[in-house]
């Protein structure tokens, strides 16, 4: 936000927390962003799409960053490690635990064309689907061969379903 405040110090921002979305702001947005898959620790996002549309204009747009169902990336490297007791919890189970400072926090793990059928369809429409992390980890200062190949396909089927994490870029109808 800060970074965007340089950019456009006239642009009206706001934090919210997803599960506290029912305050009044006073507005219609023009965009609700969230990113680093803070959703991921939801197990049902039905009540943040409701809450998300009613706070977005029409045509406004909604970007949601989540963890993926099937890391094809992470599944690879369990498998080549033979670390099998991984490779089965990732294929099988939809919630898993992850640590974070030392506390385990529950995160449910979605399939990006499921999830906007089961929970965004109602309100908004498909605008963009992007898989991170499909052939290399997010964030990698190495292979850059890699990342040119992980951008031409990553907003292509089934590619986009197959990263550490996708986006959905969505907007309010």
């Amino acid at each position: 936000l800060g970074q965007l405040r340089l950019k456009n110090p006239t642009l009206e921002t706001h934090v919210a927390d997803f599960n506290k979305l029912e305050a009044d702001f006073g507005c219609d947005f023009d965009g609700i962003i969230s990113t680093f898959a803070g959703l991921s620790t939801s197990r049902d996002l039905r009540p943040f799409a409701r809450s998300a549309a009613r706070l977005l204009r029409p045509g406004g747009v909604l970007f949601v960053h989540l963890l993926n169902r099937w890391p094809l990336l992470d599944l690879a490297r369990q498998m080549l490690a033979l670390r099998w007791p991984g490779f089965v919890r990732t294929l099988f189970l939809a919630n898993r635990n992850i640590r974070l400072g030392g506390v385990n926090i529950p995160h449910y793990f979605y399939s990006p064309l499921p999830l906007y059928r089961r929970v965004f369809a109602e309100h908004f429409e498909l605008l963009h689907v992007s898989g991170q992390g499909i052939l290399r980890p997010v964030g990698a200062r190495w292979g850059s061969n890699l990342e040119k190949i992980e951008c031409a396909i990553a907003d292509r089927y089934p590619f986009h379903s197959l990263g550490t994490f996708f986006a959905l870029e969505l907007q309010h109808r």
